[in-house]
């Protein structure tokens, strides 16, 4: 349900002194929903007993974070005020169980819940100083959605049965932002949720709705802490939203949640055992996801703490890969009963779904085999589980192996995309597989895409005749596979040329010889779904113009976009699947205004406040239609704004950091709608950063040392492959693949050494990138084209 939190704040004198008191809860609107979580401050003055409006399920306290911490909690409740719960301290998960830092909003620190059942009062009393701004926070699970779902089912090595978000009624609405992702899982983190072991089954659904919003609205976080959780009858409830079988970042444990799942028994196990119903589930739940990603639960492995209570950022810590959270931080969760359990939970993991195969990795995935020393070979290594035989393949596209191999223990294999025979394969999307398998029993096999890339380049071709000169370049794909561009002529006209069918074909001018682009100014165009191609550009005037060009070759002619006092310049285009052409532009103030182009442009609309402005404009629309904008701020720093098909521009937030800073961006959405953005740093390094408002992975460079060039552009192939050309130091063009992975190929000559060039532009074809650019000399325009992963 909605959870608005009702806030009334006391200035609070901080004692060191034990102190008990009761505390009002606040009520809040109720609809129905989920649950119903209430705020309300401790008034450390003399205690006094007031009975809540309502009941509540769970029970907490929080502060705020910058205030010093208690040195422990207790608390009591009670149903009618005058029966009393024995008191009980609540664990202290300050700096423990969370995000790593920087990663979720921790306004307040907080202890752990603990689940109460049914209460209408509640007594605290603190050791040590009481902080100021301490609050209690109780939790209305409200009603169940619908009866959970099942008990977990028993497929060997499958998925076992959840009970997903929806079914234990999780309110979405409450939940602060997306998933994050890691790339790989390295190990699994057992927890206890440090509440009452005194629940029934029908109550295990509340308590996690409980939790969640706990986690959410008294601790700040995103989303509910663990991925998974666990209660005493073995059900077991979907955590973190993001997809259950998706390497979903929880917040679980401080500095170690990137390349972990986070398990939590919903109980105390301090003193007791926990029930082998539930341990059965726990099993079931690690053996699946270990067994996804090919992880050997008895074995160990290695993690760099992003910070913790127990390790420092950047220290290296070797781990069992099913550990605990007592291991990564200074906290006794799970409790001496569960920790003391965690060898045969080890050993009882590795024996479900036998056989298997663990620690499989291939690198790199995608190969140029042609002697040149650098990426000439792709190599896969693993094993299998005691008793199996394994064997790895590659096939073709067309599903026909080309190469096999066979063995028993440790995997080694080194590919130099040959087949069986010795003879060299052709370029294009390969599948190599490792299999293994013990009598009729076989393992889940690891699958990996690989490319073989042969000759991918082209050779670089003048377009057009002798006379035809020009600069800045612009490229767009059409969807019947031709490719157009524009060009600024020498005489400020602007010239359209194409290719298709292999052949490049002149250039024509859009319009008479009156019409003048701005000098300097940017342009942009783009070919729309219909095939008609779009060009804006700044006039004379300042004025900006809109030209197309239809699917025939005709030129439509020049309109003005909006009335006449509206002057703007930096053009950038994109197009949604609808058909709609999105515009971005910049006012003379720098202010950002942006128009859609739907048959005619429906107005100008200001995108952001008075004082967001910016400059070197960049717009791209992902498969699920969202829009990435991205400016250079005013202060030099990369700004984004992401717009919403149903709810508009979201609003501008600097990419990376205030000293984060780079010119001349270029952007493109990948297939899993994040985008991908290059800059030329100041330091005429480029640097890439992918993801979405909020959830960027970081600037990082792309490659090392001397590599530096200038003016970046890039082109996303259907399968994510990423294409960076750049203008080196040299003059001469280079080149960059980002792989699906996310890893680089490393820079190399776009085609031959010695040409040179500057203001690349690039557009993918069915047949592979197309790149144009102006010769260095005497500006001629000479194209070639860089063969994409999935051509024969």
């Amino acid at each position: 349900m909605s959870a608005t939190q009702i806030r009334r704040r006391h200035t609070v004198a901080a004692r060191a002194m034990c102190l008990a008191l009761l505390i009002l809860v606040m009520p809040l609107a109720r609809d129905g929903r989920g649950p119903d979580i209430r705020t309300f401050a401790i008034p450390l003055g003399a205690a006094r007993e007031v009975r809540a409006p309502e009941e509540f399920g769970l029970v907490g306290v929080s502060w705020p974070a910058d205030e010093v911490a208690p040195t422990g909690v207790e608390v009591r409740t009670s149903l009618d005020g005058r029966s009393w719960e024995k008191w009980t301290e609540l664990e202290m998960a300050i700096d423990v169980e969370g995000p790593d830092l920087g990663v979720e909003d921790r306004g307040r620190r907080a202890t752990s819940p603990l689940w109460v059942g049914r209460a209408q009062h509640v007594q605290v009393r603190w050791h040590g100083a009481a902080p100021r701004g301490a609050e209690v926070q109780a939790v209305d699970p409200g009603p169940d959605p619908q009866p959970p779902a099942g008990r977990a089912a028993r497929a060997i090595a499958a998925q076992p049965g959840i009970i997903t978000r929806a079914q234990w009624g999780a309110d979405e609405s409450i939940r602060r932002c997306c998933p994050r992702y890691s790339g790989d899982l390295k190990a699994g983190f057992i927890h206890h949720t440090a509440t009452s072991n005194n629940y029934s089954r029908d109550q295990s659904a509340s308590i996690v709705r409980s939790i969640y919003a706990y986690h959410v609205q008294s601790n700040g976080w995103d989303d509910i802490g663990y991925n998974f959780l666990v209660d005493r009858y073995g059900q077991v409830f979907e955590g973190r939203a993001g997809g259950l079988d998706r390497l979903v970042i929880g917040a679980h444990a401080a500095g170690f949640n990137t390349s972990s799942v986070g398990v939590s028994l919903i109980g105390t196990f301090e003193s007791v055992s926990a029930p082998a119903e539930a341990l059965d589930a726990v099993q079931r739940v690690l053996a699946w996801k270990f067994d996804l990603h090919h992880v050997d639960p008895t074995g160990t492995t290695q993690m760099v703490s992003g910070g913790s209570n127990k390790y420092p950022a950047g220290q290296t810590v070797s781990l069992r890969t099913i550990a605990s959270h007592r291991d990564v931080g200074n906290t006794s969760c799970p409790g001496d009963g569960l920790y003391n359990a965690l060898p045969s939970i080890r050993t009882n993991t590795y024996n479900i779904g036998l056989p298997k195969l663990f620690d499989t990795a291939l690198r790199p995935t995608t190969i140029t085999p042609n002697g040149d020393g650098r990426d000439d070979t792709m190599r896969l290594t693993g094993r299998a589980s005691a008793g199996a035989n394994w064997t790895a393949s590659v096939t073709d596209g067309t599903g026909a192996a080309r190469r096999a191999w066979s063995g028993t223990g440790s995997v080694d294999i080194t590919w130099d995309g040959r087949d069986a025979a010795g003879l060299a394969l052709p370029h294009g999307d390969y599948t190599f597989q490792l299999s293994a398998a013990s009598g009729a029993e076989r393992a889940r096999p690891a699958t990996y895409k690989v490319t073989l890339f042969r000759e991918p380049w082209t050779g670089w071709t003048r377009v057009g005749g002798a006379g035809d000169r020009g600069e800045s370049p612009r490229t767009s794909a059409a969807p019947d596979g031709s490719v157009h561009w524009v060009i600024r002529g020498i005489d400020n006209g602007l010239y359209r040329g194409r290719w298709v069918n292999g052949e490049w074909h002149g250039h024509v001018r859009l319009g008479g010889s009156h019409d003048q682009a701005k000098a300097g100014s940017p342009f942009a165009a783009v070919v729309g779904r219909d095939g008609t191609l779009h060009v804006v550009v700044q006039g004379t005037d300042d004025r900006l113009y809109h030209g197309r060009v239809d699917p025939h070759g005709s030129f439509l002619g020049w309109s003005r976009i909006g009335a006449p006092e509206n002057l703007g310049s930096e053009p950038a285009l994109t197009v949604t699947s609808d058909g709609a052409i999105h515009m971005l532009m910049v006012s003379p103030g720098g202010a950002l205004y942006a128009n859609i182009w739907l048959g005619r442009w429906l107005g100008w609309l200001r995108v952001g406040a008075d004082h967001e402005r910016g400059f070197q404009t960049r717009i791209s629309a992902a498969p699920n239609d969202t829009i990435l904008a991205t400016v250079v701020g005013t202060d030099a720093a990369l700004h984004a704004n992401l717009r919403h098909p149903h709810h508009g521009w979201l609003g501008w937030s600097r990419i990376g950091t205030v000293d984060e800073k780079g010119t001349r961006p270029s952007l493109e959405a990948l297939p899993d709608s994040r985008f991908i953005q290059v800059v030329e740093g100041v330091d005429q390094r480029i640097y890439a950063n992918v993801g979405t408002p909020g959830t960027w992975s970081g600037w990082h460079r792309v490659g090392s040392g001397p590599d530096a060039g200038l003016e970046p552009e890039l082109a996303v192939a259907p399968d994510g492959t990423t294409l960076v050309v750049i203008t080196g130091t040299d003059a001469r063009l280079y080149a960059n693949v980002r792989r699906p992975d996310g890893s680089w190929a490393g820079w190399r000559h776009a085609g031959e050494i010695g040409i040179t060039g500057s203001q690349p532009s690039v557009a993918r074809s069915r047949l592979g990138p197309m790149v144009t650019l102006a010769q260095t000399l005497d500006l001629s325009l000479v194209g070639a084209l860089s063969r994409p992963p999935h051509a024969p």
